[in-house]
């Protein structure tokens, strides 16, 4: 071989650890420069796409030199893995750390290999067959969750039975913040704005923005309601939203609300005053104000009650909000819009409603 086949060492390593990264990384950006330099290749250059060219880098897997990136080839071709039970298991929303646990203990394989190290080869069968982890799970666990949702089952129902898939990265973190839709969603689009479901999808993602939000598989409308009557108990909550907030968990529900401010408002958490839920409830009391000063009334018990430059904030605050300030004055100059009373009537009122003010 060696008549065929020139040696040329590139940097001695004596840890495995430094020798995996920088494999990878020669895999990407071989230093063909460094061969041109030595005369072990000739100044020909590579021939690529019908031709001689010259490049101080080289990809060795995109030019087919190598089948796979490298720092990782050892260690997965020294442990195969049964792939079909591994995409059922990304199908019903496990992790790889948990795919190896159930390997290593339910199906007794690799007794003498570390949980990490059968973690690292699940990883890695993921990646090289489905791309990543996003990618597993929108190619494997969206269409469970797709079937679920066709079939009437609660998106909140669903979002419990698989919260275990919701970590970083992954499809069904992003689904439940309402960043990733699903067919059910594209279906609404297409009702409700008239579209050809056989569209372009150039066409349809004008729309996207216009789909009912879920979070948690909770309804969006669901969490503004909440924060519009001030409901902190979870007993409370739970009346509304249909789930007890405490299944959701202690962490997700405060970046729910944080989401929804984002997303809708704009607001970030730098932004937000004592706390996501109070600042939600201020915004949603915001929203409704504007609306009420632009028609001139409210409904209340069945009976019109008249806004006017003069009882609007106290009437509000009274009747809608059932917010008992000492000054309704103040909630609505200092908290909720930052500017005077008449001012507001000025940008909102009904005088106005047919020529508002720039928001």
């Amino acid at each position: 071989m060696e008549d065929y086949i020139k040696g040329h060492i590139i940097e001695i390593h004596y840890g495995s650890r430094l020798l995996s990264s920088q494999e990878r990384k020669y895999t990407k950006e071989f230093p063909i420069k460094d061969l041109n330099a030595k005369g072990i290749i000739g100044d020909m250059g590579i021939f690529k796409h019908g031709k001689f060219v010259h490049t101080d880098y080289l990809n060795l897997k995109l030019h087919g030199l190598n089948m796979r990136i490298g720092g990782s080839g050892s260690v997965s071709r020294r442990h195969s893995v049964p792939l079909y039970d591994i995409a059922v298991m990304v199908a019903l929303g496990f992790s790889a750390p948990k795919i190896a646990l159930r390997l290593k203990g339910e199906y007794g394989l690799y007794e003498n290999v570390e949980l990490a190290t059968i973690t690292h080869v699940v990883q890695s069968a993921i990646h090289d067959i489905m791309g990543g982890t996003f990618q597993a799970q929108e190619g494997l666990l969206k269409p469970i969750i797709e079937y679920l949702v066709d079939k009437g089952i609660a998106r909140s129902d669903i979002y419990l039975a698989f919260k275990h898939a919701e970590f970083n990265f992954g499809w069904f973190n992003d689904w439940s913040y309402s960043k990733a839709l699903i067919d059910a969603d594209i279906e609404w689009i297409c009702t409700n704005f008239n579209l050809d479901p056989k569209s372009s999808w150039e066409v349809i993602e004008l729309y996207l923005d216009k789909a009912p939000r879920y979070y948690a598989g909770i309804s969006e409308d669901l969490w503004l309601e909440c924060a519009f009557k001030g409901l902190y108990k979870t007993g409370d909550q739970a009346e509304v939203l249909g789930v007890d907030p405490s299944r959701i968990g202690s962490r997700k529900v405060p970046k729910v609300l944080k989401a929804i401010l984002l997303e809708k408002y704009k607001i970030d958490s730098s932004h937000i005053r004592q706390g996501a839920w109070t600042e939600l409830r201020y915004q949603t009391h915001k929203d409704f104000a504007i609306n009420a000063l632009r028609n001139g009334f409210v409904e209340i018990d069945g009976k019109r009650v008249i806004l006017t430059p003069q009882n609007f904030h106290t009437a509000l605050c009274r009747f809608v909000y059932n917010f008992y300030t000492s000054n309704p004055k103040v909630y609505f100059e200092t908290i909720l819009f930052g500017m005077s009373l008449s001012d507001i009537w000025q940008r909102y009122g009904t005088l106005n409603s047919f020529n508002p003010l720039p928001l």
